[in-house]
C-alpha cells in the first residue's frame, strides 16, 4: 500500500496486492488522476482531486481507498 500524490490533501492510497489492474477507476475518475503506465496504476495530481470518491466506489476489489 502507498499513498499517491505529493499533496496531503487528499492522498488516494493503493492497495496494489488488491489491484487485478482492471482499469475501471482510470475511466471512472472525472479528472484524470488515475491512469495506466506498463501493466500498473499510476495516481498523480492528487490536488487535482475533486473528492468525490468515484474511484473507490468503482473499485471491485477495495484496492483503492480516499483518506480525507
Amino acid at each position: 500500500m502507498y499513498a499517491c500524490g505529493s499533496n496531503s490533501k487528499m492522498p488516494v492510497l493503493l492497495h496494489e496486492d488488491k489491484c487485478d489492474a482492471c482499469l475501471t477507476c482510470v475511466g471512472t475518475c472525472p479528472v484524470g488522476i488515475i491512469s495506466e503506465e506498463k501493466g500498473a496504476l499510476k495516481v498523480t495530481h492528487t490536488e487535482d482531486c475533486t473528492e468525490c470518491g468515484d474511484c473507490v466506489i468503482s473499485c471491485h476489489t477495495t484496492a483503492l481507498e480516499v483518506e480525507v
